[in-house]
């Protein structure tokens, strides 16, 4: 289920083979700004694919719980500015309109 767009591991970068060169580079390096480079470019994409995995996992997990029968996560829409101006449920307004004091009840019989 993974996405054709993210790139992992075992799928396109072998990891463990770069670091092995960097690790060849280090010993003979003169210029460690590349060496930099290379380790950051590797932990970009080891920080990428954990946030993939992290994103399958919670789909995975919310698949788990909807075979099971409970619920799932529930989608959240974020409040717009419109969203806020035309809502305004409150009922201060009811409560604090003045009351007249010769109010009459009529008392039928």
């Amino acid at each position: 289920m993974r996405s054709s767009k993210g790139i992992g591991i075992m799928d396109k970068v072998n990891i463990k083979d770069i670091l092995e060169n960097l690790n060849e580079e280090i010993d003979s390096a003169t210029d460690l700004r590349g060496v930099v480079k290379k380790l950051l470019n590797v932990i970009e994409l080891l920080v990428s694919e954990n946030n993939e995995l992290r994103a399958e996992n919670q789909r995975l997990r919310d698949e788990i719980n909807r075979l099971k029968g409970e619920q799932g996560k529930p989608d959240i829409r974020k409040q717009t500015d419109n969203d806020k101006k035309n809502k305004d449920i409150s009922s201060e307004k009811k409560r604090s309109a003045p009351r007249s004091a010769n109010c009459t009840i009529r008392i039928s019989r």
